[in-house]
């Protein structure tokens, strides 16, 4: 590996020295570019090697005394032995010779260099031989000036003459200008040409744009950019953020913004209404049955299909919406399932129209139906209400006696024909609607009897023979005698003389109670009426409705009337309410009259009746001493009779007595007892509760969109992203012109539609310069003339544009840092291109130099130049056009070999940091694949991460298309991104005495960055090669010594390694990352399914939140911190998971509203994802100083969005945080949803969103 990897970078490090010479040459072409000592080694070392010889006579053999080097530069400086250039190993003393010989020419040749450069030191003591050898260096000046004179007109005779090339000509640079118009000016005319002030460049010469074409400005301007985006990573599966509202003083971001990008998390700032927010799905209803003031309130609303989502519902009530509790009984018939119940509590207030309540206005109360889940809310078809104990509910006699708070309902006789009246302003209002009125009284004073026994017979006298007398003849129900039975008194009682009480008897009668006493308790009764006033007309409602019910004691009995079929008219919302108490004054009213008198005359007539008199006969004997009569002469004369008197002498004659005994009869009246009859009820009640339903078929019903509300719902069209815009200021039949500023890794499929009247989107075509928001360009419409301004599913005032995107490209999973969107900067509205008109360009316009246009016409108020001018390019100098000409000759616009390769990229993207071809391969038929690793600079990267410049896929296949078209049609051609890696590196060293740890730390940190990663600095040049480069201990080392602050180096670790060098291969770059000593050895990965028995680690996972799937981490921890701590921590016992977002440790118990842990421990825990959920690969590092600790995440039904985790390890002085050392993870959590069949759905939908990236 290691041998493969130096030969690479050896071939790469020729390639790139064969390219700086052919800089260099086309720079020069010289042929001989010699310095004077440069020839003076030359002629030395060629005189060296010519012998010198002298003649003694002319047959005399020639002696060679030297060579000519020692005759023109002396005898020590011209010194040369054959033996020097031998491989052996010279001897002492030839070695010392050679050394000798060169000292001598070191000093003899700087001399001569000097008065040859400088002849005017020359002191007339050189010696002839050599003030000729300087002589020829002058003479032979001119050749040499001459021959090098050559290639450049041979060059000059190719490139111009023969291949007509030239050099490039300096390119105009182009502004983009913004035109506004003066107050009351509808539209002008610009021509093409207009000259446009830009300043004085820095010789003082005007500078000076000229329109390229002409243009109309108009007054309009864009006020409102703001867009709805598909994201699983939110609960309702949408979200929408406001980027720009000029009404509502959202101002746009300084630095621009990514479109359709999930914003920045600010916690602090979570409500802000710029922030995304999460697009509610569901239905506004109005309609008269939500006006219920009080009482017991339920709401049944019938869906005209079942919905396949928890629904929500909202009232609005004081501008407000108040949430109504849904009744969660089973359902289960179809017809069930589409109907929800929810109810509201007598103390929740009254019910209110919305008076821009989320800008809603309306004339009845509206009720919000949304869905949890973000699923649509089906079709309302009908709003049915049932109130218990409704208010506002006045209640009057015929004679307009109030019974509000009880009373007596039908007089105090209660006569048949009495009724009482009701009537509701919300009965009133809701007329046809108004099904059912259920009347509940509160009776008082009931009986505690059945009404047969309450109206029935006195109890004493209910059988025949009831009457009883004592001895005496006096009334003793309780202990006398019945009359039959008189007999029985005690003898000589007047009682038991009676004769006839058996025929009295007779006389007495039983008592059978109220001739016309209830049967039952349902025999009082009632009749419901619609009475009209202006008519005099009464609609009976239904059968008689009884009072009472029950078989023992009455139980109030409810009065349903049913009033579906009543004609009652409609009142519309605004008219007024009538202001009478009395129902009897209202256009119509419920009459509830008595059907049967509650028996009072009867009652009366039987007070009215006189008592019953009987009378007894009784007889008895009486006996008594009587004269006693003889017939004489037939008259009756007293019989005398002789008898002794006491006192007398003699008898003395006396009357004659005898017993006589006589029955006497005597009539007895007895006064018989009238029967206490119970007086009758009298109805009166302490209370009324009235209950009635509604039924409302024809509600008004608005979709709720992202930014207002529609008549339809078009939620099953969206596509996968809309952005809108807002317009204002433009007429039907004007151009609307608008400049898009742009960064943008490739193009989107827009279609673009304007909003007509009706909340209608019509389809808009478009000139669009932007290629699909891929680059900066202007973007025209001619403006329709039915666009809307009245909208409310978009705010008002304004017409709308909207950009519909199908499908939003996702990013890669494998670096993420590089984005899919594009980044916008800043438009504007009348914008057009100006070209440089004066002198040539030399750099960019800053922003804003262009101020005023030159000979403006009238009504033109200002021009503006809100970006750098772009495009322009110096004119080539001739060295750049011969190094141009002479790689083009060489690769020919063709890529052969690696080296063609590498130049053509860099002469078609100049931009491009650095590159490398790496090792070719093979495919399965044998095809060569040719990989390029492409390195931008930062300007033309399109990464996030300055670390990590990159390019997108477009961008990428953009190159590849280009260089492909210029290779072998059977090279398999491929661009990509260098492969980061992150190499960990801490240190200990001593700092200079009176410097702190901290600033000395970040005196390393900054030298260590610019060393190793000098690609993120705004001065890079690019001269330092980072591609292929190996991180070494000595390398950084190297660099820590090189800090003035560092006092001594200790020990360098790299990713916790002090021995083993960090080996970085082909097309790989290495970030290092300084992490603080204390961290060494804290690392937090997500473990991946095995691969080829390899263990893979990622720092990104995707999963649902349903409480079942789980995603398995890996934590490494230190077994000693380092500095802070000289105890093994515990890693069982003191690593917890923490929401880097939010700051709260991970639970470990059950719950479902976020991310639990489930199971602290050491030994391996499978995941339950595949290998789809994972991104961004991280590299393992074994150290051997760390331990292994496995925690499984799980996401509960509830949890929805990206969460950042870092572990924290508690140790007894401090607490060591992952994210200090930059590690952590991230997690994606998708909401759990419902699919279109209503089927509950755990799989991940659609492409992973940019939220993840700008989390991170």
């Amino acid at each position: 590996m290691t041998h493969r990897r130096n030969g690479t970078m050896h071939s790469r490090t020729a390639t790139m020295a064969t390219d700086q010479r052919v800089n260099d040459d086309a720079t020069s072409f010289v042929l001989d570019d010699r310095s004077i000592g440069a020839r003076l080694d030359a002629f030395r070392a060629y005189c060296q090697r010519l012998p010198f010889q002298e003649a003694q006579d002319k047959d005399a053999q020639e002696k060679i005394i030297g060579t000519w080097a020692q005759v023109l530069l002396g005898v020590d400086a011209g010194t040369w032995d054959p033996k020097w250039e031998e491989n052996e190993t010279l001897g002492r003393q030839v070695e010392q010779a050679r050394q000798k010989a060169e000292q001598a020419w070191a000093v003899e040749r700087q001399r001569l260099t000097e008065l040859y450069e400088t002849p005017q030191q020359a002191d007339q003591r050189l010696p002839a031989e050599r003030a000729f050898l300087l002589a020829l260096m002058g003479l032979l000046e001119t050749p040499r000036a001459l021959l090098n004179a050559l290639p450049a007109q041979y060059r000059a005779l190719y490139y111009r003459q023969m291949l007509a090339l030239k050099p490039r000509a300096a390119q105009a640079d182009r502004v983009t200008v913004h035109f506004t118009l003066a107050d009351g000016v509808r539209e002008l005319v610009l021509p093409a040409g207009l000259r446009l002030d830009a300043g004085h460049d820095s010789a003082g010469n005007a500078v000076q744009y000229a329109l390229e074409q002409p243009m109309t400005v108009n007054a309009a301007r864009l006020t409102d950019m703001r867009w709805v985006v598909r994201d699983p990573l939110v609960r309702t599966g949408c979200r929408a953020r406001v980027v720009y509202d000029e009404e509502a003083g959202i101002v746009w971001p300084s630095e621009g913004v990514r479109l359709f990008e999930a914003a920045p998390v600010k916690t602090e700032k979570a409500t802000q209404l710029e922030a995304d927010q999460a697009v509610m799905s569901g239905r506004i209803v109005g309609s008269p049955v939500l006006a219920v003031a009080g009482g017991q309130r339920s709401w049944t609303v019938t869906f005209k299909e079942a919905p396949r989502s928890a629904i929500k519902a909202e009232l609005s009530i004081g501008q407000r919406w108040v949430e109504l509790q849904c009744d969660v009984s089973q359902q289960s018939t179809e017809n069930e399932q589409k109907k929800k119940t929810f109810s509201l509590g007598p103390q929740a207030g009254a019910p209110t129209p919305a008076s821009d309540l989320d800008g809603l206005q309306s004339a009845t109360p509206l009720l919000r139906l949304t869905s949890e889940s973000g699923k649509s809310v089906p079709e309302v078809t009908c709003l049915a209400v049932s109130v218990k104990g409704a208010v506002n509910v006045q209640c009057a006699t015929d004679d307009g006696t109030a019974l509000s708070n009880g009373g007596l309902p039908f007089g105090e006789r209660a006569d048949k024909g009495r009724a009482v009246n009701l009537i509701s302003p919300e009965w009133w209002r809701l007329g046809s609607k108004l099904t059912h009125i259920t009347v509940k009284p509160t009776w008082v004073g009931l009986p505690q009897m059945s009404l047969n026994d309450w109206y029935g017979p006195d109890s004493t006298q209910s059988t025949s023979n009831w009457l009883k007398l004592d001895a005496n003849l006096h009334v003793d129900l309780k202990n006398g005698k019945t009359l039959d039975q008189l007999a029985t008194h005690p003898s000589g009682s007047l009682a038991q003389r009676v004769t006839n009480g058996s025929q009295v008897v007779k006389q007495i009668a039983a008592d059978e109670g109220y001739p016309h006493k209830p049967a039952s308790n349902a025999f009082f009764t009632v009749q419901a009426s619609i009475a009209r006033c202006q008519q005099g007309e009464v609609q009976l409602r239904g059968e008689a409705l009884p009072l009472f019910g029950g078989g023992e004691a009455p139980e109030p009995k409810p009065w349903t009337i049913a009033l579906d079929a009543a004609n009652l008219p409609l009142v519309a919302a605004h008219t007024l309410v009538p202001d009478n108490d009395d129902p009897a004054a209202w256009p119509w009213r419920v009459r509830i009259e008595l059907q049967q008198s509650f028996l009072h005359a009867e009652y009366d007539a039987h007070l009215r009746t006189p008592a019953q008199t009987i009378v007894l006969e009784t007889q008895h004997a009486i006996t008594t001493q009587v004269p006693c009569l003889q017939d004489v002469e037939g008259q009756k004369v007293p019989k005398l009779v002789a008898v002794d008197v006491p006192g007398e002498s003699g008898k003395v004659p006396m009357p004659a007595m005898e017993n006589h005994t006589e029955t006497i009869r005597t009539p007895m009246p007895v006064m018989v007892p009238k029967a206490q009859w119970r007086a009758p009820y009298v109805p009166q009640w302490s209370g009324l509760q009235v209950d009635y339903d509604a039924v409302d078929t024809e509600v008004t019903q608005q979709v709720i969109t992202p930014f207002g509300y529609a008549p339809t719902d078009e939620r099953a069209l969206f596509a996968g992203a809309q952005l809108y815009l807002g317009i204002k200021g433009i007429e039907a039949g004007q151009w609307l012109t608008l400049h898009w500023q742009l960064h943008s890794p490739g193009a989107l499929e827009l279609q673009w539609q304007y909003l007509a009247p009706g909340e209608r989107w019509q389809r808009l075509p478009v000139a669009d310069g932007t290629d699909g928001l891929s680059m900066s360009g202007q973007w025209s419409v001619d403006w329709p003339s039915d666009a809307s301004s009245t909208s409310t599913s978009l705010p008002a005032g304004r017409m709308w544009l909207r950009a519909s995107v199908q499908t939003l490209p996702a990013r890669d999973r494998k670096q993420l840092w590089v984005p899919a969107l594009p980044w916008l900067s800043g438009w504007v509205t009348n914008a057009a291109q100006a070209t440089r008109a004066t002198g040539l360009f030399t750099q960019a316009l800053k922003p804003g130099s262009v101020t005023q246009a030159l000979d403006a016409p009238a009504g033109l108020q200002s021009v503006q130049q809100p970006w750098p001018s772009a495009g322009g390019q110096a004119a080539e100098t001739q060295a750049q056009f011969d190094a141009r000409i002479a790689r083009r000759l060489r690769h020919r616009d063709r890529g052969l070999n690696n080296q063609d390769l590498q130049t053509l990229l860099h002469e078609q993207y100049p931009q491009i940091r650095e590159l490398a071809v790496l090792p070719p391969t093979h495919d399965e038929k044998g095809a060569l694949q040719q990989t390029i690793a492409i390195m931008p600079e930062l300007a033309l990267s399109d990464s996030e991460d300055r670390l990590r410049p990159g390019l997108s896929a477009a961008h990428l296949s953009q190159m590849q298309a280009w260089l492909k078209a210029r290779t072998s049609p059977w090279l398999t051609l491929k661009c990509v991104n260098p492969d980061y890696v992150v190499v960990s590196v801490n240190w200990e060293a001593d700092y200079q005495p009176g410097l702190s740890r901290t600033v000395g730390h970040a005196r390393v940190q900054a030298a260590l960055q610019a060393a190793f990663v000098p690609w993120a600095s705004k001065g890079d040049d690019g001269s330092l090669q980072v591609m292929g480069r190996a991180i070494t201990h000595g390398a950084v080392r190297d660099v820590l010594r090189s800090v003035s602050e560092v006092a001594e180096v200790k020990a360098v670790r790299l990713n916790g390694d002090n021995n083993t060098n960090f080996v970085v291969l082909p097309g790989q770059v290495a970030v290092l990352t300084c992490v603080p000593l204390e961290y060494e050895g804290l690392t937090i990965a997500w473990v991946g399914p095995k691969q080829n028995d390899q263990q893979p680690y990622y720092r990104d996972v995707t999963m649902v939140g349903n409480g079942q799937k789980r995603a398995t981490l890996r934590v490494t921890v230190p077994m000693q911190a380092l500095e802070l701590h000289d105890k093994p921590i515990n890693t069982k016992a003191e690593v917890e998971l923490v929401d880097l977002d939010t700051g709260l440790i991970l639970p470990s118990q059950q719950n479902d509203t976020g991310l639990r842990v489930q199971g602290k421990q050491l030994e391996q825990a499978a995941s339950t994802l595949d290998m789809q959920h994972y991104a961004v690969p991280k590299c393992s590092t074994s150290n051997p100083k760390a331990t292994t600790c496995q925690l499984d995440v799980v996401a509960g039904e509830r949890a929805c969005g990206v969460y950042r985790l870092g572990a924290v390890v508690k140790l007894k002085d401090v607490t060591l945080h992952s994210a200090q050392a930059e590690q952590f993870v991230t997690l994606n959590v998708h909401a759990v949803t419902l699919s279109d069949n209503g089927s509950s759905s755990s799989e991940l939908s659609g492409a992973r969103d940019a939220a993840t990236a700008t989390k991170q």
